[in-house]
């Protein structure tokens, strides 16, 4: 490859690469425990981590204090600050999500990577790393065998330490709020009202799940079906099933349905 290129030659695009950090939680569907993983990726890694910091210096928690979703550290004050805060910053992202009956993280492990593989393959990315908290591939030679077939292909892979990576600490949280966009569709948990900043410079009291719709309605993949209705009234809806959102269960559909009914169809039109 040369250090410099013919200027009358095209321009060529340029080979890319995608990074995504994942992180772990689990939720009960059916009775049955299930293990969920999330995998984030940003276009500007850096703009996350400064981002990040700051949120956490004006919650006065310091810079590199760990921000996790279950932290029992926080106040409620901060917690609802820290939501305010930290949900414009991770919501830039593009992400998968994995749902397996189980504990087997490896076996998680497996289905993610495959699934960001898809999903690499559909946005023009030439391969893709993942770095994960610790703890989650416990299987390294298991995992490692399953990655032989990826097109394309995972280019490395590693761990960190969710307490000392900032990337991870967004992981955990975005698959934090989808734990909870779960349990909303369960019925386990049901949506607060909060006053929160929709709109710049004005404050209202909104529903969370309202509020998590619409910040988080970009972020997984999926797929808007083109239709002559909805060119002409702007409803569009993306469907994340099969695609950023994949479920390996078998409890029964109905159960399914209602687990995956705020995080498996999105709407992508105007939220007022």
């Amino acid at each position: 490859m040369p250090l410099f290129h013919n200027p009358d030659r095209p321009a060529q695009p340029p080979v890319r690469a995608a990074s995504f950090y994942v992180d772990d939680s689990e939720c009960t569907i059916a009775g049955k425990k299930h293990t969920i993983l999330g995998a984030v990726s940003f276009l500007n890694e850096g703009s996350v981590i400064a981002a990040l910091a700051q949120c956490k210096e004006e919650a006065g928690i310091g810079a590199l204090t760990e921000l996790k979703w279950n932290s029992q550290t926080l106040t409620q004050a901060q917690r609802h600050y820290l939501t305010e805060k930290v949900v414009p910053v991770i919501c830039h992202c593009r992400a998968c999500l994995v749902i397996c009956e189980g504990y087997n993280k490896t076996a998680a492990a497996t289905q993610l990577a495959a699934q960001v593989s898809d999903y690499c393959a559909e946005a023009g990315y030439a391969g893709f790393t993942m770095r994960f908290d610790q703890d989650i591939v416990g299987d390294n030679t298991r995992f490692k065998a399953s990655l032989e077939y990826l097109n394309p292909p995972i280019l490395g892979w590693g761990m960190a330490n969710s307490s000392t990576d900032p990337l991870i600490q967004c992981a955990d949280l975005f698959t934090g709020f989808q734990k909870l966009r779960i349990d909303y569709g369960i019925g386990r948990k049901t949506p607060i009202k909060a006053e929160l900043e929709v709109y710049e410079g004005t404050r209202e009291t909104y529903d969370l799940s309202w509020y998590l719709r619409l910040a988080f309605q970009g972020c997984l993949w999926g797929r808007v079906p083109e239709s002559e209705d909805s060119k002409r009234t702007f409803d569009k809806f993306k469907a994340n099933l099969g695609y950023g959102v994949r479920v390996f269960s078998s409890v029964p559909r109905e159960a399914l349905d209602r687990a995956t009914r705020e995080i498996g169809e999105e709407y992508m039109g105007c939220i007022h």
